[in-house]
């Protein structure tokens, strides 16, 4: 099979530190806090959640699948400075079946889909023996790290993906891949999602729609005051307060609650 690495094997070796992802890194990995603390109060933003969000999951479907319908369109300059679409020829063929599981919808639709959602996409080059292009390969975003030679080359290292063929890690230069990237306002070889904006959002929006379906699956009684006749002791109303917080919120709001020594709730 063809090799992508000849006359690269001594610059492979002085190959730096991955690019570092400082102040973003991977979407599915590790998203930062909306605001410090946030962790400890079981606030973090889940990314899984974020994408979970419907009006985040419609925004992605429409986009991706809307784009990927649209045909690309293989342009060529002819001697007189006219440009003439091509619709035969290895390219031509490779756009219409990029790779043996995915057609062109699928391709690009795929393409879009991690474009939007980690700001990245990767694709694999996959050559003959004659070093022509005879497939493209989508990457897992997570699976693949830039890194950056002395002399400024980049190159990229891919994790075992078996959708791209791949069952050891390798590296394989810029050349060898497609990187398609938006929002790199940390560092030029790392796109950011627009999800990193719109996740504190996202999960306030799924946390309403949370807390509703628990309110209205129980009867959707809203809350209220519990008046004891009387004087109670600041233990005691703490005790009252606690008891009715852990037996009739959250999950458990709107269910029948019973009340006792003239208790009432209004």
């Amino acid at each position: 099979m063809w090799n992508p690495f000849r006359r690269k094997e001594g610059q492979i070796k002085n190959l730096q530190q991955p690019v570092s992802r400082g102040g973003w890194t991977p979407m599915f990995s590790y998203v930062h806090e909306p605001f410090a603390g946030a962790w400890q109060q079981n606030m973090e933003i889940r990314p899984k959640t974020v994408l979970s969000y419907y009006a985040v999951f419609s925004c992605i479907s429409l986009i991706a699948s809307d784009i990927a319908k649209m045909p690309p369109r293989l342009m060529k300059q002819d001697s007189n400075g006219v440009r003439r679409e091509i619709k035969t020829g290895k390219i031509a063929a490779l756009y219409s079946r990029p790779n043996a599981f995915q057609n062109r919808i699928q391709f690009f639709e795929h393409w879009l889909n991690s474009k939007l959602c980690e700001g990245n996409t990767v694709a694999l080059k996959i050559r003959n023996n004659r070093g022509e292009i005879t497939e493209l390969r989508l990457l897992d975003w997570n699976k693949v790290t830039p890194l950056v030679a002395d002399d400024g080359s980049v190159f990229y290292q891919i994790n075992p993906d078996n959708m791209a063929g791949i069952d050891s890690t390798v590296t394989v230069p810029a050349r060898e891949v497609i990187h398609d990237r938006f929002n790199c306002l940390f560092h030029p070889l790392i796109g950011l999602s627009p999800i990193y904006a719109a996740g504190l959002a996202a999960m306030q929006g799924h946390h309403i729609q949370e807390s509703s379906a628990y309110f209205f699956r129980n009867g959707g009684k809203p809350s209220g005051v519990i008046e004891v006749p009387g004087s109670i002791t600041e233990e005691n109303a703490r005790k009252i307060k606690e008891n009715w917080d852990t037996g009739y919120t959250g999950e458990n709001a709107g269910k029948t609650a019973i009340l006792s020594n003239g208790a009432k709730y209004v």
